[in-house]
């Protein structure tokens, strides 16, 4: 098969991950968004099956601050006016087709849990949609699409689709089902992957309490000056902070 175009969608720094709030702070989400997906795009390059990966972000410094040096790697900038992921998706769906792409694989970019045999096992999947189903079964983590024309059912007319420009993006809540259902709008089989690594997203404090220490610990090394349990600490934090600026 020819090798896989990843596009993988990372939130805005600033204020990404809102659902997180409750348990992290605006710092801390930021280190979250930041190693997710530095390790989801360094999984896809490493996995051998993705020759490409474009991360699409309003952050227009996300490849230079955390991906500068990873070959095979771009950042298209989701501008002010292209609003909501499905459109963003959409953008960078352009970028590849302009670049000739046959097989393509939108992922979400906060899998902490992806290893490169997850992507592997992906891109040996030959059904012309497959899915990466959440632990739910109603969202989707990942979407390959397999170029392919296939008869227009709708319309029974003898046009064509080609499945990576005329796929509608359904990402959202219960996206898996309507994800579904628009390959079945197409005439295309859609396959369903649930896989531990791509299951595993990270959305909520639960999300984050599902994973084990070592998961916790690498995505959020532990930092002292963090611990809001401990006004003493912060307290010292500040003050040797105050002290190395004076």
């Amino acid at each position: 098969m020819s090798a896989i175009a990843a596009l993988v969608p990372v939130r805005n720094r600033v204020d990404g991950k809102r659902r997180l709030s409750a348990e992290f702070e605006p710092s801390e989400r930021r280190a979250l968004i930041e190693s997710m997906a530095q390790h989801v795009v360094t999984t896809l390059m490493r996995s051998g099956v993705v020759s490409r990966v474009m991360v699409i972000s309003k952050d227009v410094d996300f490849i230079d601050d955390i991906l500068p040096d990873i070959a095979g790697v771009a950042l298209i900038h989701q501008p002010s006016s292209v609003v909501g992921l499905n459109a963003a998706l959409g953008l960078g769906r352009e970028w590849a087709m302009v670049r000739g792409v046959s097989r393509l694989l939108v992922l979400s970019g906060d899998l902490p849990l992806l290893t490169v045999d997850d992507v592997r096992e992906l891109g040996r999947r030959s059904s012309p949609v497959v899915l990466a189903s959440d632990w739910a079964g109603r969202g989707t983590n990942g979407l390959l699409l397999n170029e392919e024309r296939l008869p227009r059912a709708a319309s029974g007319s003898a046009a064509s689709v080609n499945l990576i420009s005329d796929f509608a993006f359904k990402f959202g809540t219960d996206s898996l089902p309507k994800h579904v259902e628009e390959a079945a709008r197409l005439g295309a089989p859609a396959e369903i992957v649930l896989g531990r690594g791509t299951a595993h997203d990270l959305d909520t404090p639960e999300d984050w309490k599902l994973l084990d220490p070592a998961a916790r610990e690498w995505l959020l090394p532990h930092d002292p000056c963090m611990e809001r349990s401990s006004t003493l600490v912060r307290r010292s934090c500040v003050s040797v902070a105050m002290m190395e600026h004076s």
